[in-house]
């Protein structure tokens, strides 16, 4: 049976990444400076949890607006995802051009 939240089978609601409290990520992990999404310097970045807020395995820096946009398809009650595509510029994510995994 799928999860009620993500839609993902495997786990429940009461288990689900997407669902469960936020997780921080230490701080001792510098941010980069370049959005990793639209690929451009010298906005605010902000960590995006890729697989939910309750999971540290993955995540991308991103700008505001990329954040929103392209992490969050535009409203942040939508589940997160890690974007291929940036819907800010229209190509490629940046991440995908120069994936660090």
């Amino acid at each position: 049976m799928a999860c009620g939240v993500c839609g993902q089978i495997g786990h429940n609601q009461v288990t689900c990444d997407h669902a469960i409290a936020r997780v921080s990520f230490s701080r001792g992990i510098a941010k980069s400076k370049r959005c990793e999404c639209c690929g451009q310097y010298g906005y605010t970045i902000q960590r995006h949890h890729t697989r939910g807020r309750g999971n540290l395995s993955d995540y991308l820096d991103l700008c505001e607006d990329c954040h929103i946009e392209c992490g969050h398809g535009g409203d942040f009650q939508n589940l997160a995802v890690k974007p291929r595509v940036c819907r800010v510029l229209g190509g490629a994510s940046w991440w995908c051009r120069w994936s660090r995994a």
